[in-house]
């Protein structure tokens, strides 16, 4: 899942303890470069699952998405056990049962790569539903920084088509080039990219990276996206106040125009196959590779 939660500095819990930081931590800026801070990304990230599955705590308005995340203190976990947010739980298995097994993953073989996935919660769940019915796919975990690489490991040890995970940053535009490089034989199988609640939180530069580290991997046939998303005059209207919400707190933040990610897919040669509907107003889309070449 999407490393949603953790970008706002609301806390988070783990073995009964809380780790608090200011409310706004700008995302990916260091000394006025575009980076990838790994504690403002994790907070920013899921906050994002906070408000973009609002739909789960009974709320309908963006108002209600924004005023939600002051009510949320973040990710809980007893002692002993592994972190966790409650909105991943909420949401793999409608993006699971609805859109990736129908639309997505029966004609997949090789390896999904997830891009952004925090406790891998999503990951975790997906590998073990399509243990027996897509035993073709591989799935391979990823965050921007190795921060979380332990819990990743930990919650996927049972299962031995989760591989080990790696370092993603789409601050980054050549990541898909520099995973070839310093992952060859894993980087030549990955044959989709699936990720979570991330474009909105983040700036627009990952957007541009992801399908361009698409494009770099020539495997990759199809990248599927979860999230909220506007669509011009037809925009829902707590999607647009959402994204108020969200650029009131980062001016790089923003749910995004279906119209401009259908652009820059397609400028990297990707073509949007499916718009596929959501609870809580939000959508799976999936591209997939141009076979004629060419944007």
């Amino acid at each position: 899942m999407a490393s949603v939660w953790a970008r706002f500095g609301l806390g988070v819990r783990s073995g009964g303890s809380r780790a608090t930081s200011p409310l706004l931590r700008p995302l990916y800026y260091q000394q006025g470069a575009l980076r990838c801070h790994r504690t403002s990304l994790q907070r920013e990230t899921q906050t994002s699952v906070t408000m973009s599955t609002t739909a789960d705590q009974g709320a309908t308005s963006g108002a209600a998405r924004a005023s939600h995340i002051e009510s949320t203190k973040g990710n809980t976990a007893e002692a002993g056990e592994l972190p966790s947010t409650p909105y991943a739980d909420r949401n793999k298995g409608p993006i699971l049962a609805d859109a990736l097994l129908p639309h997505v993953l029966p004609t997949l073989s090789g390896i999904v790569l997830e891009v952004g996935s925090l406790y891998a919660q999503h990951i975790e769940y997906f590998a073990q539903q399509t243990r027996e019915t897509c035993p073709s796919i591989q799935w391979l975990p990823s965050d921007c920084t190795t921060d979380h690489f332990e819990v990743i490991s930990q919650r996927c040890a049972s299962l031995p088509h989760v591989l080990a995970p790696v370092q993603v940053d789409l601050m980054n535009p050549n990541w898909g080039q520099e995973l070839k490089l310093t992952k060859p034989d894993v980087a030549s199988d990955i044959c989709a990219i699936y990720l979570a609640n991330v474009v909105h939180i983040s700036p627009w530069q990952t957007t541009l990276s992801l399908f361009q580290g698409a494009r770099d991997l020539d495997k990759v046939s199809t990248v599927a996206m979860y999230g909220p998303f506007l669509e011009g005059d037809q925009s829902v209207e707590s999607n647009l106040r959402f994204s108020a919400s969200l650029a009131s707190r980062n001016p790089t933040w923003a749910v995004r125009e279906l119209e401009d990610v259908k652009e820059v897919a397609r400028k990297q040669g990707f073509v949007l196959k499916s718009a596929l509907e959501m609870p809580s107003n939000n959508k799976v889309l999936v591209f997939e590779r141009n076979v004629d070449g060419g944007p």
